[in-house]
């Protein structure tokens, strides 16, 4: 296909279907799989690149017979092709319309894993990407920091100013935790006036402190809003930070959660840390 249509591409062959899986399992360059389902029963199946789970990036075409293609699209493939239909025309078609699905798989997955109004992550993308964090915490005895962030008074200047102040401070605020934080920390919007930063590899508990007090200061110019108002914008911090990040997930969000709140009761712009 490629030599045919004068496309550049780098060819990896598997001869058996375990050195495919291992290498499905190490590369994550893969643009599109070709999978030969001739030798395999139904309940092999599951060994099948997952084409459709969140954040692969692989377009899977699978070749088989007739009675395994309900089966195998149910697996995660894009496009079957059977030996009646097999030709090269016939993949050619079946690998643009798999390229096609998987183009608007990603599209989909990104609006549904991803705010509208900020950009940032949304809690589920967020909570994956913490999970990976508390896993390499682990394997490779590295600190980790996460921090609760509320904006202050939001709701009341959002109940008194409208909507459309509300949704430029809540911009707003995403824009400059970004560009606060440092390469690999993620910025997500949880919900409402709720945000969280996952800060790996930070070194202390001090230099986290440091970081919470870098993402209070962002917000000391006011924010300007549509009908030409100059909004004062806060934050209250709440932090974690674990020389090895050995709590769950949802437990560590917990706890940064709870900091917020004390933090909270303290005023605005305070920041605690435990």
């Amino acid at each position: 296909l490629a030599a045919q249509e004068g496309t550049e591409v780098s060819l990896v062959t598997a001869p058996s279907a375990q050195e495919a899986l291992e290498a499905w399992a190490t590369r994550d360059d893969f643009r599109l799989a070709f999978v030969d389902l001739s030798n395999l029963e139904v309940g092999q199946l599951e060994g099948l690149p997952r084409g459709t789970e969140a954040g692969a990036a692989l377009a899977v075409v699978a070749l088989g017979p007739e009675e395994l293609a309900l089966q195998a699209l149910e697996a995660g493939v894009h496009e079957y092709v059977t030996p009646l239909e097999l030709s090269l025309q016939a993949l050619r078609r079946a690998k643009e319309r798999a390229l096609r699905r998987k183009s608007w798989e990603a599209h989909r997955l990104e609006r549904l894993l991803h705010d509208e109004l900020t950009g940032l992550p949304l809690r589920t993308l967020f909570m994956d990407r913490l999970h990976m964090a508390i896993r390499t915490s682990v394997r490779d005895a590295t600190p980790c920091a996460l921090f609760f962030l509320d904006v202050d008074d939001f709701k009341q200047a959002n109940d008194t100013l409208g909507h459309q102040a509300g949704d430029a401070v809540l911009k707003e605020v995403g824009r400059r935790l970004r560009n606060v934080v440092r390469a690999g920390d993620s910025v997500a919007r949880l919900g409402g006036d709720e945000f969280a930063v996952l800060m790996p590899g930070v070194v202390s508990k001090e230099a986290a402190n440091h970081l919470a007090q870098a993402l209070v200061n962002a917000m000391a110019p006011p924010v300007l809003a549509p009908h030409g108002q100059f909004l004062p914008v806060s934050l209250s911090v709440g932090g974690l930070w674990m020389a090895t990040a050995t709590l769950p997930a949802a437990e560590m969000l917990h706890l940064a959660d709870m900091a917020m709140y004390q933090a909270k009761f303290s005023g605005k712009g305070q920041i605690c840390l435990l």
